[in-house]
């Protein structure tokens, strides 16, 4: 191989060299941003799983709001009327009934302190000691003066569950109306997420750290500000500093994206995802992309060698013919299938004779030979030239001659 060759060689390699890097940048770079959008568009999804639970867990403490409301302004319409005590009781034992079949989750029924009074709708009958006004469901409610409020969730130690309180002070600012409901509904929803989707962990929190309801069971009414270790601290500050976002952050078991909603200002909905669970998905379409692009690009890439090649072959098969054109006077390439006629070395009698028509060999090739032998020769020229006969003759040779003729042909 010629140092001409050689650098051609070289050339080639150089350009499928940066080719294959340039594509490989190109597709990375794209795979990368097509990546990042379809993690930013999961997490937008989660993000709005989120607060869908938020407010299933909100419609689920609007209804006993709602009931509180109607029955305090039905008792405030009573007290205008002059009505008492004991048929403001009466009002909410049918008002507890009604209640007590619309609110599928257990509720204790609507219960009031009015005009000096302890009335329950669920007819329970408080001990002698029991101080209604020491209670936190009239002390929140007389701190809110009017509005409607939902006191600090308890765990009720009898039933290990957790209860809540929603109460209202009414018009004459001393009597209070309210429900207790157990958070049962909520708990159940908390555990349905997790069984049913990618969260390991859904939990319902307060602004002060009490956790109402966890897909653990063993973590409900636990203090997440103060208790537990510091990993649980850091868990909870971040829900605080992040409400309405996500966060990212290392578990026991590798990195978590945490989701957070707010719920009546006061409380959390909390969604705990793995990492790697969100995003596996994800991964194992781009590897399946990436490679199915990669055997396309290697493809392209055979294709365009391949070619490549036959483009050598062609310019040094090119160079061979023309090298050898340099020692004869007349040089013609001929396609033997289509009988195409290439001049490569000519002179002034050649192109006499072609006459500008470089077309059909084969039939002319006896006029040929008529035109450019003596008398005495074109018989043997006439032989040489004979184009039925020459593809058999350069079977098992390279090239064909005949002395004393000036023609020459080569495989």
């Amino acid at each position: 191989m010629d140092n001409k060759a050689k650098r051609q060689g070289l050339r080639y390699f150089a350009v499928t060299v940066a080719f294959i890097i340039i594509s490989s940048i190109f597709f990375v770079n794209i795979f990368l941003k097509l990546y990042d959008v379809s993690r930013e568009n999961l997490v937008h999804m989660w993000t709005n799983n989120t607060s869908k639970a938020a407010n299933d867990v909100s419609f689920y403490l609007t209804m006993p709001m709602d009931a509180v409301a109607f029955s305090a302004v039905t008792i405030n319409k009573m007290t205008a009327n002059g009505t008492t005590p004991e048929e403001v009781c009466e009002y909410l034992v049918s008002e507890t009934q009604i209640y007590s079949r619309i609110i599928s989750d257990n509720n204790t029924g609507v219960y009031a302190y009015y005009k000096g009074e302890y009335l329950d709708g669920s007819q329970w009958t408080p001990p002698d000691d029991y101080q209604p006004t020491e209670r936190p469901w009239y002390i929140s409610a007389v701190a809110a003066d009017g509005r409607i409020t939902m006191v600090e969730p308890y765990m009720n130690l009898q039933t290990f569950t957790v209860m809540m309180s929603v109460s209202q002070l009414l018009d004459d600012k001393e009597s209070v109306v309210s429900m207790d409901i157990f958070m049962d509904g909520v708990q159940r929803q908390m555990e349905d997420i997790v069984n049913e989707s990618l969260p390991i962990a859904a939990l319902v929190i307060n602004d002060r750290g009490f956790v109402v309801a966890h897909s653990d069971k063993a973590e409900v009414g636990k203090d997440y500000s103060e208790g537990g270790d510091a990993l649980t601290k850091e868990f909870y500050d971040n829900i605080t500093a992040h409400p309405n976002g996500h966060f990212e952050m290392e578990g026991q078991n590798g990195s978590n994206i945490i989701f957070v909603q707010e719920i009546m200002d006061n409380w959390n909905m909390v969604l705990v995802i793995p990492e790697e669970n969100l995003f596996s998905s994800l991964q194992s379409i781009y590897m399946i992309l990436g490679l199915s692009l990669f055997a396309v690009v290697c493809i392209i890439l055979g294709v365009f060698l391949f070619i490549s090649a036959k483009h050598r072959e062609s310019v040094q098969l090119s160079n061979e013919v023309m090298a050898i054109a340099d020692i004869y006077a007349t040089v013609v390439q001929i396609d033997m299938r289509s009988g195409d006629m290439q001049v490569i070395r000519s002179n002034k009698e050649i192109e006499e004779l072609m006459g500008g028509n470089y077309k059909n060999f084969p039939e002319r090739s006896e006029d040929f030979a008529e035109k450019i032998s003596s008398e005495r020769s074109k018989e043997l020229i006439k032989k040489f030239m004979e184009a039925s006969t020459l593809n058999e003759r350069l079977s098992d040779v390279n090239s064909i001659s005949e002395v004393g003729t000036p023609a020459f042909c080569g495989g």
